[in-house]
Formats: C-alpha cells, sequence, structure tokens
C-alpha cells in the first residue's frame, strides 16, 4: 500500500493506493518499502506555494519526525510540457526542501532533483498545459 497525500487547491485530499496485485504480505517480502508520497501542485510557471502546500509539507516534516533515525527525503520537481523548464522544476524542489528545512528535516538527508516535464501524471502532447503535471513530489523512505 502506498500512502499519497494531495494538495488541489483548497482541497487536501488522502488516498490509500495499491500498487501491486498480490497480497500485502506476499508484496512486503518481494519489495522494498514504498515510500509516502506528498504531491504538491503549482500554477502555470510558478514557484508560489499557498496555505495547502505548507500543510503538506508540515505533515511530511512530521510524518519524518516521527520515523527517527535513518529516514530520508527525496524531492522531485516537474513542470508541464508547456512550461518545459528544468530551472523551473528544480526552483520547486529547492523551495520545498527549503520549507521542511524551517520545519525542522535537516538538509543533510534531503534529496533534492528537478525532473523538468518527465515523468508526467497526465500524459500531454509537447506544450499543453496540464495543472496536475506542475508539481513536486515528497518521497518519505
Amino acid at each position: 500500500m502506498r500512502d499519497i497525500l494531495l494538495g488541489l487547491g483548497l482541497l487536501t485530499v488522502s488516498l490509500v493506493v495499491s500498487l501491486t496485485g498480490s497480497s500485502p504480505a506476499k508484496a512486503q517480502q518481494s519489495e522494498a518499502p514504498k515510500p509516502k508520497t506528498y504531491l504538491i501542485f503549482f500554477d502555470y510557471e510558478s514557484t508560489s506555494m499557498g496555505q495547502n502546500a505548507m500543510a503538506i509539507i508540515q505533515q511530511a516534516a512530521s510524518d519524518y519526525s516521527n520515523m527517527g533515525q535513518g529516514a530520508t527525503i527525496q524531492i522531485l520537481g516537474y513542470t508541464d510540457t508547456a512550461e518545459n523548464s528544468q530551472p523551473l522544476s528544480e526552483q520547486r524542489a529547492t523551495d520545498v526542501a527549503n520549507a521542511l528545512e524551517i520545519d525542522g528535516v535537516p538538509s543533510s538527508v534531503v534529496v533534492v532533483t528537478g525532473a523538468g516535464s518527465s515523468n508526467p501524471l497526465v500524459p500531454t502532447p509537447p506544450g499543453t498545459q496540464q495543472p496536475l503535471d506542475r508539481r513536486v513530489e515528497i518521497l518519505l523512505y
């Protein structure tokens, strides 16, 4: 099972998603543990984060502190194909990492990656605005 916390405008939704067709006990034996995933969405060509984004970041920081020694965080920034900007994806990821640090997560446990328009949630043709692809994923291991 994979927990995903989504921030969509004024709505925050928590989902549990099954990633395998096998039973949870069998999946745990054959696969590495899945990270807890948090998603933060952005307006077009923006790095601005609102209250919902900050609440998700605070939840991720709290969950990190509850995991104890050895927990790590990977932050992946993305753009849609209309933005298609590596620097923008990196800035989004860096801004989220900085907010996590303010909330008590040491920078030494955080890996930040800007991935441009790769790995879209909603595949679209080049030059297409897709709000769900303009995001940062926080992966807590």
